[in-house]
Order: structure tokens, then C-alpha cells, then sequence
């Protein structure tokens, strides 16, 4: 079923409409009067931003489903859920870095050409990396004020570059979506910081939303070349041999390429 706003719009509806671009998280609980339960309001806020942000320029973004947030807490997302509970309740005593608003797996790229699976936790004011297995801490925390823009592709690929000109090295992120019929995260991802950021600086976000199927990143002080790999070969379902799947991320000279399907495995 799906929730009804003011006047019996639904929410599709509202995100669609000119005006969604105008509402602001202090507005939307007055917005959002309808019969829908309160418990909502926190993550309609958060879709607001997220639809906000990306002005209709991606289509898949996790609109109609459920918003989690702290992934890395769902037993049915993390098998090691228990350890990561541990894990920040530790961190937030020995970093103060906050309350937890979003986390989860992520394939990392780094400016050494190396890939690693890690950790992405998002609190209410910083961006954390965190081992993937005992999930510690492995850098200091980023504050979310650093943040100078966030880009993303208009397809369904769940690359996020998260840009921070003052270390003049971005996070290069492939995330890592649950088991779900719709299974976006950037959606939310962008809501979440959105919000925050906002919320921090009292300035927009700035979201780029790559049409084609390039974009760009700062890794080690130089601008690299980011891009979605071609559509493979047709193979008839008869061949002996099924093409061998690439990792999340592979580079060749300053080009780095990310592989959505790899990257869902």
C-alpha cells in the first residue's frame, strides 16, 4: 500500500511534482500530514533530500522501498551483525563520532590501484571506514563538512564517488546493496548526506549525476578517469564457457573501471 500525503497524493506523486524541490526537513513533517504512521517522517525526510539532490536525474534510487540506514546492525544483511553492534558502541565512546545514520558494505578503490573490501558508516556528523570483517576503525573520520560534492551515475550502477578536495583524495566506493527486488542504496546514501550536510553547513549538497557512462575522481592528487565497462558480448546459452567475471574495480593506465554486476556478487 502505498502512503498517501495531504490532498490523497501518493508519495510517488509527490517526489514527481515541481514543488518537491522546495521542501525543506523542517517542512516536511507538516507536509507529510496525511494518514501515513509517524514513524515515517524520519525517512521521508531523508527521500525528500535524496529526491532533492538529484533533481530527476537518476531514476533508480530506492524510492518505494523501506530505508534502513545502519545496514551493517540487519542480521540479514550482515553476518556479522553482533560484531559490528560491538564494534561501533566501542567507537562511540573512544571517537565521540556520533550516531550511526548510515552504514554499509562497500568495495573501496584507492589511489595505490588497489581494491578491498571495507566497511562505509555514516554517522550524524562524519564519514568512517571501517574494516570489513572486525569493523574498527582505519582512519580517522572524515567530517561530513569536507564533503565538496558527491557523484553518481543516472543508471542503477551503485558507484558513488564522495569528492574531498581538502585530503585531495575522494572515496571511490562501490556499494554493496542488500538482496532486494529494487536493491539501491545511492538513493539513500544521498539522503543521508544531504541532510546532514545541510543540517552542518546550512548549504546544499552539491550532487553530480553523470548521464553517460563516465565520470570522474581525485585519488593521490590526480584526476583519474572513472567509467562503467561496455555491455559484454551476447553468448549463446549453449557455450561451453560463460565469460569470467571481473573484479568490482579494475584500472588500465589512468582509467578505472567499475563493474556493477562484480560488484553485487
Amino acid at each position: 500500500m502505498v502512503a498517501s500525503s495531504r490532498g490523497g497524493r501518493s508519495l510517488r506523486d509527490a517526489y514527481q511534482s515541481p514543488s518537491y524541490r522546495r521542501r525543506t526537513d523542517a517542512g516536511a513533517r507538516t507536509w507529510y500530514s496525511g494518514p501515513g504512521p509517524r514513524d515515517q517522517w524520519p525517512q521521508l525526510k531523508l527521500k525528500i533530500c535524496a529526491a532533492s539532490a538529484l533533481r530527476g536525474r537518476r531514476s533508480y534510487w530506492g524510492a518505494a522501498r523501506l530505508w534502513r540506514g545502519d545496514f551493517l546492525a540487519v542480521d540479514s544483511y550482515n553476518d556479522k551483525a553482533a560484531v559490528y553492534r560491538s564494534a561501533l558502541a566501542h567507537l562511540q565512546k573512544s571517537h565521540q563520532v556520533g550516531r550511526a545514520v548510515f552504514s554499509c558494505r562497500v568495495h573501496k578503490f584507492n589511489r595505490h590501484n588497489k581494491l578491498a573490501a571495507r566497511a562505509l558508516l555514516v554517522t550524524d556528523t562524519a564519514l568512517c571506514k571501517l574494516d570489513a570483517n572486525t569493523f574498527k576503525l582505519l582512519k580517522k573520520p572524515t567530517p561530513i563538512t569536507e564533503v565538496g560534492a558527491v557523484r553518481v551515475m543516472s543508471g542503477d550502477a551503485q558507484l558513488a564517488v564522495i569528492s574531498v578536495p581538502s585530503a585531495r583524495n575522494d572515496l571511490v566506493l562501490g556499494l554493496v546493496a542488500p538482496a532486494d527486488p529494487t536493491p539501491d542504496l545511492v538513493g539513500e546514501l544521498l539522503g543521508v548526506l544531504a541532510h546532514r550536510y545541510h543540517a552542518l553547513t546550512g548549504s546544499e549538497l552539491i550532487v553530480e549525476v553523470e548521464s553517460g557512462v563516465t565520470t570522474r575522481c581525485i585519488l593521490g592528487g590526480k584526476s583519474r578517469a572513472l567509467q562503467l565497462p561496455p555491455a559484454p558480448p551476447h553468448h549463446s546459452p549453449h557455450s561451453p564457457h560463460s565469460p569470467t567475471p571481473a573484479p568490482p574495480f579494475t584500472h588500465a593506465h589512468n582509467v578505472i573501471t567499475y563493474h556493477p554486476t562484480s560488484a553485487r556478487a
